[in-house]
């Protein structure tokens, strides 16, 4: 989350509330007061906070997302009450897959303000970026990685199922 949104603040949005962190480094981004790792962590602790007390909260993990698409969408309209069949979660699926959405920005196929290059010839000022899970790890040195994995570890509530081996 705080690589995509250092991706957003540096090529995509016009305003920000602070105008020092579109030209920080990535890795001081991250560790931003406000909305690096720990403002992340901390919210999605809230949540984790939330679901204890509403437990019929349904939380759904990019994660997931990628490696299952189909289940977890199934998942996601059983939770919202739409009945969809399985030949409709495929379709879908298919359509909203990264590749097939990455194309369509590129193509200026989706009509909508949100979605396109906000730079020329700047593949990192697309909304549909590079959909990688764990794609943090290709900007960062080995030892930053350990130091953003470790506080995530740490911080961020086990329920979420990260490096617990789920």
């Amino acid at each position: 989350v705080a690589v995509s949104r250092y991706f957003h603040v540096r090529n995509r949005t016009r305003w920000i509330p602070y105008p020092e962190y579109r030209q920080m480094p990535i890795g001081e981004f991250v560790w931003a007061p406000l909305g690096g790792v720990p403002t992340i962590v901390e919210y999605l602790n809230i949540w984790a906070e939330a679901r204890r007390v509403m437990p019929d909260m349904l939380v759904v993990r990019y994660e997931d997302f990628r490696a299952h698409p189909e289940p977890t969408l199934a998942r996601v309209a059983e939770y919202l009450g739409l009945s969809a069949s399985a030949t409709e979660v495929a379709e879908a699926v298919a359509y909203a897959a990264f590749e097939n959405l990455k194309q369509k920005e590129q193509q200026g196929a989706i009509d909508n303000h949100r979605l396109g290059a906000k730079q020329a010839g700047n593949p990192d000022s697309l909304k549909v970026r590079r959909g990688k899970v764990r794609g943090y790890v290709d900007y960062f040195t080995p030892e930053e990685v350990e130091r953003l994995e470790s506080y995530v570890r740490q911080h961020l509530d086990a329920s979420y199922g990260y490096f617990t081996g789920d």
